[in-house]
């Protein structure tokens, strides 16, 4: 069984390129011949649980294309989760936006594993694939071009998901900015990642900072003003709770929003996805508490 030190270290400008020769058809955030069940298409091609593991498939056709598309609807819903914190705060659901923002850091994440090339079979399934694969030949010294195939020791669970990003992250290679700051970023602690939200989500006598839950927002609306200041700031001001969670998911919002304007410059389609689902502002504080 492979093991996350097995993965690949990928290249931001190779990852660029190689995006820009795969670009959806049609409407990039609606449906396509592209967007039937990707068991349905992988299995197409016989591929099963079976497979060796660390081994070379061949192309599966419309998978590179299906995984961008893929990319770019869990951005959106990172941005969804992101703005949507802002405005329960205002009404005063202040405990929920802990657990909008933590959904915007975990699909910003996600996004940016896929859009780095890797991605899982299925739901349910302990494999992965790298995208973009190619390996010379021993006997004919020719190039073979493929998906190259992981199975790791779960399935693409939260968990997996704060195991892999600080991974890639830290492993890219490549001469934008962004690399350093993934480097830098990537080297935070992630292990413990999901605590504060699962604490929230599943421990019933839990709720937000308040030990007591008669004078919380689970009673009472109530409005944190740090949470509208880094709002209109744009992260100069801290968060009045778990500011690690808008930070992570601006940071990586942001560094998204990099790459995708980057293959902007050559594919007409990502720039009209930009204008229909705009950046998000820069993050003009990156220094956690």
């Amino acid at each position: 069984m492979a093991t996350i030190k097995d993965l690949y270290h990928p290249d931001w400008d190779e990852m660029v390129e190689n995006w820009i020769n795969h670009i959806p058809h049609g409407d990039i955030l609606g449906s396509s011949p592209n967007a039937k069940n990707l068991v349905e298409q992988v299995a197409s091609t016989k591929i099963s649980e079976f497979l060796p593991d660390k081994s070379l498939i061949d192309i599966v056709p419309g998978l590179r294309e299906r995984t961008l598309k893929d990319a770019l609807i869990l951005r959106t819903k990172a941005l969804y989760h992101f703005h949507a914190s802002k405005s329960l705060n205002e009404i005063g659901h202040s405990t929920f936006t802990l657990i909008s923002m933590y959904d915007a850091c975990f699909f910003s994440a996600k996004s940016l594993v896929y859009l780095f090339g890797l991605r899982d079979f299925s739901r349910d399934s302990k494999i992965y694939l790298q995208i973009f694969r190619k390996e010379k030949q021993k006997k004919s010294h020719s190039i073979v071009d493929g998906h190259y195939i992981y199975v790791l020791e779960d399935r693409l669970t939260h968990n997996m998901v704060w195991q892999l990003f600080p991974r890639l992250s830290n492993t890219i290679k490549g001469k934008n900015p962004n690399v350093i700051t993934l480097k830098s970023f990537s080297r935070r602690r992630f292990d413990q990642f999901s605590r504060e939200r699962n604490r929230y989500s599943y421990e019933s006598s839990s709720w937000s900072r308040e030990d007591n839950l008669m004078s919380s927002d689970l009673i009472y609306q109530q409005t944190y003003l740090e949470n509208r200041k880094y709002d209109t700031s744009h992260g100069i001001e801290y968060a009045e709770y778990y500011d690690e969670y808008y930070r992570t998911a601006h940071i990586i919002i942001n560094i998204i929003d990099e790459f995708l304007s980057e293959m902007a410059k050559k594919a007409p389609a990502i720039n009209k996805y930009l204008d229909i689902s705009p950046p998000l502002p820069k993050l003009k504080n990156q220094v956690f508490l």
